[in-house]
């Protein structure tokens, strides 16, 4: 089974060009369409527990992205790791995300650096 157990923003500075920075701080952080109970649905209907490997396997993958301004998902990566299997498996679901809503910091749509963990385990 899987969780979402958080979610939250980190550095203020710009990965890109001025005019397409990467913010951590906004006033509307972006959003999983649905909001987080279809995050966490999502997760759960994505990601086959514990039939990708070895179900002694558990843990806490942190996984970090870019929400862009259009929705899309980018710049994936696995900024805390349980084991390469999971990790794997981490990445692969996000890649499988919609669009998220943007968030919006004055008034305009802005990229956004997300994080949030991602909880392998049997409940």
């Amino acid at each position: 089974m899987v969780f979402v157990l958080s979610s939250k923003a980190f550095a203020d500075e710009p990965r890109t060009a001025p005019n397409d920075s990467i913010h951590i701080v906004v006033d509307t952080m972006p959003e999983f369409p649905g909001g987080m109970q279809a995050l966490q649905r999502f997760l759960r209907d994505n990601i086959p527990y514990p039939t990708i490997g070895h179900s002694s396997i558990q843990g806490r993958v942190v996984v970090q992205f870019v929400v862009r301004k259009t929705g899309e998902i980018t710049d994936i990566a696995v900024v805390r790791g349980v084991d390469p299997l999971l990790d794997r498996e981490a990445i692969r679901v996000v890649q499988l995300m919609p669009r998220w809503i943007p968030g919006e910091h004055q008034g305009e749509k802005v990229n956004v650096l997300f994080t949030f963990p991602v909880r392998f385990g049997l409940w």
